[in-house]
């Protein structure tokens, strides 16, 4: 399934940001969704799906959702488990912690995207998760099979292996 979350509005409040969004399922809004910066959970009115219904939950949206996030793999957390000193806690994903997945990976894509506009941004295999490295360079396709060539190089100095450019992704 695919989750998209547009019409992002956040602002500070007490515990972290407050925001607002709609959520896409497979292309089709299925929902609103509003936190209000306060430590609780997330409030998701479907109503927005449901057409005549008018339901806040419930709904074939809601339905869809609900299922997917039911039928996800219990997650390994970064917190040691102090019963298990050789494990690590793990959690079942909630519709909350799927919500901010999806909505830091479009926060993570408008800042690269960001990014690209005046730098080479790219990686290496082996680099710390969600960690880029920048060129202060102006990308152009004409200018791509040099960039790939002196990336790779250097990252053949250092024993690594290039894993991406960003700017590809962009370049459409």
């Amino acid at each position: 399934m695919k989750i998209e979350i547009k019409n992002y509005k956040s602002c500070r409040a007490d515990e972290g940001d407050a925001y607002s969004c709609t959520m896409y399922l497979d292309g089709k809004k299925a929902a609103l969704v509003r936190y209000g910066g306060t430590g609780g959970p997330l409030d998701f009115d479907f109503s927005v799906a449901a057409g005549k219904d008018n339901k806040s939950w419930g709904g074939p949206m809601y339905d869809k959702f609900k299922g997917y996030v039911d039928g996800l793999p219990m997650e390994q957390t970064e917190i040691p488990d102090e019963d298990d000193p050789t494990g690590f806690w793990k959690m079942k994903p909630c519709m909350d912690t799927v919500v901010d997945g999806a909505i830091n990976k479009m926060l993570e894509a408008r800042e690269l995207k960001r990014w690209c506009k005046t730098n080479v941004v790219y990686r290496f295999k082996g680099d710390p998760k969600g960690s880029y490295f920048q060129w202060k360079l102006k990308w152009t396709p004409q200018l791509a099979p040099v960039i790939r060539g002196k990336l790779e190089t250097q990252g053949a100095r250092q024993g690594k292996e290039l894993e991406v450019i960003v700017n590809e992704r962009f370049a459409a």
